[in-house]
């Protein structure tokens, strides 16, 4: 009897802490936090950047994903819109050894695309070199 009243307090006297278990024992939220963040929220069909190979990524709930790698927005930029950047001139950068022309006006962009690279794709750029190539 005293195990039931003091599992009633327990429950209504901080609900925002616990959960009911389905043992009829209250437990903490946290517990349970860590299986929310791996549920899988939705699942997106992207397509790879370098192969064109159909990749489907999973997110989660806590914001990570899982099938692909993300590496940002790109913009798209017309012909005509780069034109007007090339007619505004160009300066000319050095970093390190290198020197770059750099224009003085960014072009426009009209839309951005994602990047996506699929798991071969990626391991295939990103491998260590090999013993043979040293």
């Amino acid at each position: 009897m005293w195990q039931i009243c003091s599992m009633f307090a327990t429950f209504f006297l901080a609900p925002s802490r616990f959960l009911w278990d389905h043992g009829g024992m209250a437990r903490p939220l946290t517990l349970t936090k860590n299986l929310k963040d791996r549920v899988t929220a939705r699942v997106l069909a992207r397509q790879c950047s370098i192969c064109g190979c159909a990749v489907s990524i999973r997110l989660s709930a806590n914001r990570s994903y899982l099938g692909g790698h993300y590496f940002g927005k790109v913009p798209k930029i017309s012909k005509a819109e780069f034109q007007r950047a090339k007619k505004a001139g160009h300066k000319t950068e050095r970093i390190g050894n290198f020197t770059l022309r750099v224009l003085n006006q960014d072009p426009k962009p009209y839309g951005c695309f994602e990047y996506w690279e699929c798991e071969s794709c990626y391991n295939e750029n990103n491998s260590p070199p090999s013993p043979k190539n040293l």
